[in-house]
């Protein structure tokens, strides 16, 4: 197993060991950059999926509207075609 010194003297991993304040800086910017980019297209897609739901929603609402419509209208039909029948008949 290697030590962290031994780590130090490869190239490709000085940024994973370093202690220089001014590249630990340049790896916080650099990794803030990448997480608002990623946060960003993730709003992004909520936001897309938010509109898709709410055109769902309105075409369920408004279908949901009109079969109350329907059947409110058909039990105003059958009371007063109840009326006219108690009427005819007294």
């Amino acid at each position: 197993m290697k030590s962290i010194d031994g780590l130090r003297g490869r190239k490709g991993l000085t940024w994973l060991t370093t202690t220089d304040h001014k590249t630990i800086g340049t790896l916080y910017l650099v990794t803030s950059f990448v997480f608002f980019i990623i946060s960003r297209a993730s709003w992004q897609r909520t936001v897309r999926r938010g509109e898709e739901l709410r055109a769902q929603y309105e075409t369920r609402y408004r279908h949901l509207r009109q079969r109350l419509l329907g059947w409110v209208l058909l039990g105003c039909a059958l009371a007063f075609g109840t009326v006219l029948v108690a009427l005819s008949a007294g």
